[in-house]
């Protein structure tokens, strides 16, 4: 592939910021040292651009601040626990801003990037060669072919420090007038969508990337794109065992290590009205924790989209969501607002401080698992 043109010019840069070798520290034991704040500041997963001159417009479309000296202060400040990168780039400019970005953080910074087949990871790196979408690999008899392009794609993430590819997506095909899903979707069918997946997850897996499956509970049966409204799914739960859900099920029994919440409104499973699916404690510790047997990592969509900003306040947002049980929240609009309500629920008794241990502890023992703790 083209991308492999970039290995040396990358690890050459990772060189110029590697710090000196440490011992292997476990999960468990980090937590300890860790102060409230630090603890806190490992639930934010914030948006970042490398190439700011690329994405100027980008960043002025945004309700937060994306560039590099803010992104710092985050982590000087508030100790963030990780990165998600948007706009376009360049392998080379990513890598070496990831580079800086984990030498100046105490604690390793988890690195996520939308890099699914097709059209949004070409946007991302216009120079790499192309891979096919979800929709054409769907098409595809032979598994293998899509787990050695999940394992293709988990490798160039390694090696521009992607440690988590928000990929990939289990959505179900089946509504023609969906504006956001179409040919990210493997196809039509639920058991076709998660044999497919299936095989991608595992690609990227065995690379040693996380996989995370989205956007849970289903997006596939939606006219509305949830960026920019609240999408509203009328099926019974019945209905979406069977479709909406059925891939999700099977990604979770053959191991997936996240899965990315949705902001979805769906009355069979939670019938409080203009409560997006990513903050219903219904959805995610009932259904998606409890009922489904879910133990990995759960990271909200973002929550600067129009689906969950409409109806919650910023610092509420992300408060709300972590207390659905949500471990990561992602592209958090306004951290210092959340970090006052978040201790504030603390002092109330509405969050515990052994649940929000429990959530540092499996972002650190995620982490763990990709080597970022070595």
């Amino acid at each position: 592939m083209i991308y492999r043109n970039y290995v040396i010019t990358i690890l050459c840069t990772f060189t110029l910021f590697a710090t000196p070798a440490t011992p292997a520290v476990s999960a468990k034991k980090l937590l300890n040292t860790f102060t409230l704040d630090q603890k806190i500041g490992q639930l934010f997963m914030v948006s970042a651009v490398s190439d700011e001159k690329l994405n100027e417009e980008l960043m002025q479309k945004k309700p937060y601040r994306m560039d590099k000296e803010y992104i710092k202060e985050l982590i000087r400040k508030y100790h963030i626990g990780g990165i998600i990168y948007m706009g376009v780039s360049s392998p080379e400019k990513q890598a070496e801003l990831t580079a800086y970005y984990q030498s100046i953080s105490t604690t390793p910074l988890l690195i996520g990037q939308d890099l699914e087949p097709g059209r949004l990871m070409s946007a991302r790196f216009p120079t790499i060669a192309p891979f096919p979408n979800a929709m054409t690999l769907g098409a595809i008899k032979d598994e293998q072919i899509i787990y050695n392009i999940g394992k293709e794609i988990g490798t160039f993430c390694k090696t521009v420090g992607v440690n988590i590819n928000f990929a990939p997506v289990a959505d179900v095909n089946n509504n023609p007038n969906n504006p956001v899903i179409g040919d990210r979707s493997f196809g039509e069918n639920p058991d076709h969508v998660a044999q497919k997946a299936t095989a991608f997850m595992r690609g990227l897996q065995d690379a040693g990337v996380l996989a995370c499956a989205k956007h849970f509970p289903g997006h596939g049966d939606t006219d509305v794109d949830s960026h920019y409204a609240l999408p509203h799914i009328p099926h019974d739960r019945k209905r979406l065992h069977n479709v909406e859900l059925y891939p999700f099920k099977q990604l979770i029994k053959k191991g997936i290590d996240a899965v990315m919440t949705a902001h979805l409104c769906i009355p069979a499973l939670e019938p409080k009205k203009n409560t997006p699916t990513s903050l219903s404690y219904n959805v995610i510790t009932l259904l998606l924790r409890n009922e489904l047997g879910f133990e990995g990592l759960i990271i909200t969509d973002a929550l600067d989209m129009q689906g969950v900003r409409t109806t919650h306040k910023p610092g509420e947002t992300e408060l709300r969501a972590l207390l659905a049980g949500n471990d990561i929240l992602l592209c958090p609009v306004d951290i210092p607002e959340a970090i006052d309500l978040i201790k504030q629920a603390l002092v109330d008794g509405d969050l515990s401080h052994e649940t929000l241990d429990q959530h540092v502890l499996k972002i650190l023992l995620a982490k763990e698992q990709v080597t970022l703790l070595k």
